[in-house]
């Protein structure tokens, strides 16, 4: 899955997002020092406006942080969406291969055990037969189990994402609307 050209890009996507949530990051903080040290000084109208305008601009990267934040769980939603159709390919695979095993052992199942006795060369090749064929079910259950559990995770991994993005997106109209308060104050 690593050499997929999709999830490259989408990784690389999400490096990029991640470093432009590092840039808004350290501006908000910038915005933070400076409301503190105008706070600090002596209270006055132009002193509010300054304190309204940041506030205002600390708003509107929250809301970009938040939008950037929504573009990568996105970004992540699609990573996710083809490694499950990748996986959903393998699980195709493994039944076809599954489907074929299932046949050599229902042909075998057809010829009585007197039958498939007389067809072996011994009693230990009849008994190494069966152990055989004992080893390739149980192997079965094993690829079955595994590749149920695969789709299972990562159906919940989608469902997180979506969860995260439902809750980005909740978030970023409530950073609009404080946006907009601030906007009627000043």
């Amino acid at each position: 899955t690593e050499n997929n050209p999709e999830l490259v890009v989408l990784n690389q996507q999400l490096s990029q997002q991640k470093e432009s949530l590092k840039a808004i990051k350290d501006k908000q903080n910038s915005y933070s020092v400076k409301m503190k040290q105008i706070q600090a000084k002596k209270s006055s109208l132009a002193n509010q406006l300054l304190i309204l305008d940041n506030k205002l601009s600390q708003a509107e990267l929250d809301i970009e942080t938040t939008e950037i934040e929504i573009k990568r769980t996105n970004l992540e939603i699609n990573k996710n969406n083809i490694e499950i159709e990748l996986k959903k390919k393998k699980i195709a695979q493994e039944i076809k291969h599954i489907a074929a095993i299932l046949n050599v052992i229902y042909k075998y199942n057809q010829n009585d055990d007197l039958e498939v006795l007389l067809l072996n060369n011994s009693l230990s090749d009849f008994i190494n037969q069966v152990k055989y064929l004992e080893d390739i079910n149980q192997g079965i259950n094993i690829s079955l189990k595994k590749l149920e559990s695969y789709k299972d995770d990562l159906n919940l991994y989608k469902k997180e994402l979506n969860q995260k993005n439902n809750q980005l997106l909740a978030q970023k109209k409530q950073l609009e609307e404080d946006k907009d308060s601030l906007n009627e104050q000043k």
